[in-house]
């Protein structure tokens, strides 16, 4: 029989402990057991398993993701004899361990094969063609800078609002940058969004002080005066990261929000209490046509990072992808 090769991605997300996360692993390395030893594939998972033949002639390729961001005291040089001792036994002693290459030399042809993956990966592909999709659009950032963001929050939220920023802003777009602490500041107001000046307006964030309580509720309202001055014939999207409980009450920012056409909202609130997380719902959700959502997040870098990709899966792509120096389908 011709050989044929078998691709797993393995894919975990964060937990309190690595006991808990060998826990979850325990079941995947069973089924590498049963795969790589008894030749099994369902094994004790159903009657009667696949019984691969002698011949079969597979390679067998696993994906396993760095353990750093996903549990508590993992470091780079331990987690390799923590998945080999504990993690997933079965698949690190039966298998032979490569780092991949951290830099490539990419020639055109790859380049114009990674920017049709990446199209296809963040769903551009599909949302081009999508309701709004070809009109320019509003984003509105808003970033909460009280004294708790101090520091590391502070630099991976600047991190993921510039890959937000890289990835899904368009020459046609419009962009305003807000910050608030107990009071809230207009850094950028409905500017062209990839006016030279702006990338750099975000990248400076890092030096902000990070003084005060959080007033989320009047911040919004802010950006909803922006969005109301700045007409737009797409969708305007408030984007807004906040890591502490809003002092104030959010009926005035509800009513705006209510009251606002083509205009979504995005929270992500990071390690919110979660009595809180039926009022960043409703904020998020003020209209039967409200495309926004709220986001809970961890405080690690990696779950900051997922939560902004799934705030940035829901904004629309202004045009298509470029791809052999032209825009085409």
């Amino acid at each position: 029989a011709p050989a044929s090769a078998v691709l797993f991605k393995i894919q975990v997300g964060y937990y309190d402990s690595l006991a808990e996360l060998a826990c979850v692993l325990a079941p995947i390395n069973q089924f590498f057991y049963e795969l790589l030893v008894l030749r099994l594939v369902g094994g004790s998972t159903v009657d009667v398993p696949y019984a691969l033949r002698a011949d079969a002639g597979w390679h067998v390729i696993v994906e396993v993701p760095s353990l750093i961001g996903h549990a508590p005291g993992v470091s780079g040089a331990e987690q390799a004899r923590w998945l080999r001792d504990i993690g997933l036994p079965a698949l690190f002693y039966l298998s032979t361990e490569l780092t991949p290459n951290l830099v490539y030399d990419l020639d055109d042809e790859t380049r114009r094969v990674c920017k049709y993956l990446r199209a296809f990966s963040d769903g551009s592909i599909n949302r081009k063609f999508g309701e709004g999709a070809t009109l320019p659009k509003h984003i509105i950032l808003l970033l909460d800078i009280s004294g708790s963001m101090e520091g590391h929050k502070l630099n991976v939220a600047v991190d993921n609002l510039l890959r937000v920023y890289d990835s899904h802003v368009q020459p046609t777009d419009l962009l305003s940058l807000l910050l608030f602490d107990h009071a809230t500041r207009v850094v950028l107001s409905a500017v062209e969004a990839q006016r030279a000046d702006v990338r750099a307006a975000i990248e400076t964030l890092r030096a902000v002080p990070t003084v005060g309580g959080t007033q989320m509720y009047s911040a919004l309202v802010a950006a909803v005066e922006i969005a109301r001055s700045a007409p737009i014939a797409g969708e305007t999207w408030i984007l807004c990261l906040t890591d502490g409980e809003s002092s104030g009450h959010p009926d005035e920012a509800t009513r705006q929000l209510q009251a606002a056409e083509r205009l979504h909202v995005t929270i992500i609130g990071v390690a919110l209490a979660g009595n809180r997380v039926a009022q960043m719902q409703a904020l998020c959700r003020p209209r039967a046509d409200s495309k926004g959502a709220y986001i809970a997040s961890g405080e690690s870098a990696a779950a900051l990072q997922n939560a902004f990709a799934t705030a940035a899966s829901l904004l629309p792509i202004s045009q298509t992808f470029e791809l052999d120096g032209a825009l085409t389908d």
